[in-house]
């Protein structure tokens, strides 16, 4: 058994050296020796059955480390994990999907109202024509809206998000100044293409509304995360800062669609 331990020794030191490069060999000797495979065979009455002892000891000691080594690797994973999910990183990265799923959908109903504006000027302009200022207004507001290309990033901006909010409340004071204008006419409110517009934009300005505070919702929901503790932490290491959200004199009488009035005077 003693010779088979030696052996297995052996081949360990040969396969080894690297590692295992500062055992010495204390038995029998008056100074320490560097253990390998020379010193082995030079001393080979030396290695008793205390060596093998020794050196399985070792083994195990060593495996014991690195099974250890992996499992803290593992708890100081987990912990990560952990420490990011109760930081709020996770409530981060749903708020801002949120933000952008909310805000894709304000866009989308600014543009249904963008795209109505040049029907309803060409079906107004073959009534009242004179009232130049007013159509020249309205497409002037509408160009502006085009303008600015509202994409996600345009939230990371409050000056840009600023200009597109200002843009798209002139368009819709353009638009309100034009049904004003258009309840002078009664053949053209009479028309049925121009109320079908009319339908059509009422609807729109509802659906706006909507989609305006869901985001507004959202934007709140998150930057209420980007505020507090200890979320607030998690939000300086990855630079998350707040949303611009709507924000206007008059939120009441901005957030209320157009009222159209098909009645004859």
């Amino acid at each position: 058994m003693v010779k088979e331990l030696r052996v297995i020794l052996l081949h360990y030191l040969e396969v080894n050296s690297n590692t295992v490069s500062t055992v010495y060999c204390r038995f029998k000797m008056t100074t320490p020796t560097v253990f390998n495979s020379n010193t082995c065979h030079a001393h080979c009455g030396v290695i008793s059955w205390w060596g093998p002892v020794y050196v399985t000891t070792v083994f195990v000691l060593r495996f014991v480390m690195d099974k250890m080594a992996r499992l803290s690797l593992t708890a100081m994973l987990a912990v990560f994990v952990l420490t990011l999910n109760g930081c709020g990183y996770n409530a981060f990265q749903a708020g801002d999907e949120s933000i952008k799923a909310h805000w894709a959908e304000v866009v989308n109903q600014y543009q249904r109202r963008a795209d109505l504006v040049p029907n309803l000027v060409n079906v107004v302009k073959g009534y009242a024509a004179h009232e130049k200022e007013i159509l020249e207004n309205v497409t002037l507001a509408r160009s502006r809206v085009a303008s600015i290309q509202a994409t996600p990033e345009l939230l990371n901006d409050p000056k840009a998000f600023a200009a597109f909010q200002q843009a798209q409340a002139g368009l819709q004071g353009a638009l309100s100044r034009l049904i004003a204008v258009a309840e002078n006419y009664p053949q053209l409110k009479a028309d049925g293409v121009f109320r079908d517009l009319m339908a059509q934009l009422e609807g729109t300005e509802n659906r706006i509304t909507v989609a305006r505070n869901r985001y507004i919702k959202a934007v709140e929901g998150y930057n209420v995360t980007v505020r507090s503790f200890p979320s607030n932490l998690t939000a300086i290491v990855f630079g998350y800062t707040v949303k611009p959200t709507f924000e206007v004199a008059n939120e009441k009488e901005i957030s209320t669609a157009p009222k159209v009035d098909f009645g004859q005077k």
